[in-house]
């Protein structure tokens, strides 16, 4: 009796699955709609999946599943921007739900994992960051789609988060160019003085005194003189420039007192950051303590560079303006050691 009611359970539960997927999508309600979404993902029927999920988004606009299940189709059907789309779409209806947010920061990561030319999945993921109150992680997503894009919507969000960022610059080569152009004017100036020195044959007619040839050769050295005395300022000017440079140059030797930092924890003045130092080159980085990341770092002068790992996988550098035994200032922030 009991394996018959169990059979019958069965019968029934088919029987619905099997009316559910008969009735036509645009009479099916959100539950219906869900399920059947649900289902098809786990068939690996992507496109019908991506069909149920966009119908759900139409009759229930602030469903959180419609907008993580249609990005989840897209994303298995390869089409990232798509799943971007998707999940912006999701982010302006629902703003204000941080377990939402929460679930869009994963499939984010997920899509910049899979498809680092993403531009779009970058600046989402920032625009989530922020609302999480995260501005630091922001930014970070931010430098490491710059490194990965060099986009410029990329770059102007960066300076509206970040005012004092600007893209490296790299327009050296042009300037390269210009001395070439110099030498060429020279020789130009040359030839000039070769055509007056014709004029001087005119001087022949006095030879008639004896005199006069040697006043004519005395002049002749007389004007090399000059020449000769210009030179030597022009040769002792670089000179001077040298000690204006070294004078810039001992701030960075403190710095350098850094390059193995004390083992430990350092905390920012604001708390929003903690950095640790587990090893000669390893270092944990925690943002409001929400976000954390390892990496490694490496400090030249008065420079740090940290490179992080995993799913936030970024090349950050930093300039370091203080150093005392048990605190430093990065980039205008002070880290004290807990």
């Amino acid at each position: 009796m009991r394996r018959a009611v169990t059979l019958i359970a069965a019968l029934a539960l088919l029987a619905a699955t099997l009316a559910s997927c008969a009735k036509p999508i645009s009479k099916m309600d959100a539950a219906q709609l869900l399920d059947l979404g649900d289902k098809y993902l786990l068939d690996m029927d992507h496109e019908q999946a991506a069909v149920c999920f966009d119908r759900l988004i139409e009759i229930e606009p602030r469903n959180q599943r419609g907008y993580t299940g249609l990005a989840e189709a897209y994303i298995a059907l390869d089409e990232p921007d798509d799943a971007v789309d998707a999940l912006r779409d999701g982010f302006e209806e629902i703003p204000d739900n941080r377990r939402f947010l929460r679930r869009l920061v994963d499939i984010y990561t997920e899509i910049i994992d899979g498809s680092p030319s993403v531009r779009d999945a970058y600046i989402g993921l920032a625009d989530v960051y922020v609302a999480l109150g995260d501005i630091d992680v922001a930014v970070g997503i931010l430098l490491q789609g710059y490194d990965a894009t060099e986009n410029s919507r990329i770059a102007d969000k960066l300076r509206e988060l970040s005012p004092g960022w600007t893209p490296p610059a790299s327009s050296a080569p042009p300037a390269a160019s210009a001395p070439p152009d110099a030498p060429s004017e020279t020789p130009t100036a040359s030839s000039p003085e070769t055509t007056a020195t014709p004029d001087t044959p005119d001087a022949p007619d006095t030879p008639d005194t004896p005199d006069t040839p040697d006043t004519p050769e005395s002049t002749s050295p007389a004007a090399p003189a000059p020449t000769s005395t210009s030179a030597p300022p022009t040769v002792q000017a670089p000179p001077t420039a040298p000690p204006a440079v070294s004078v810039p140059a001992s701030p960075p030797v403190p710095p350098a007192a850094l390059s193995k930092p004390d083992n430990g924890t350092y905390a920012s003045d604001d708390g929003l950051q903690t950095w640790t130092f587990t090893g000669t080159d390893e270092i944990a980085l925690s943002f409001l303590g929400l976000v954390s990341m390892d990496g490694t770092y490496e400090i030249s002068g008065n420079r740090l560079v940290i490179t992080t790992v995993g799913s936030l996988a970024s090349t950050s550098g930093y300039t370091i303006t203080e150093i005392t035994a048990t605190s430093f200032i990065i980039d205008g922030t002070k880290f004290i050691k807990k």
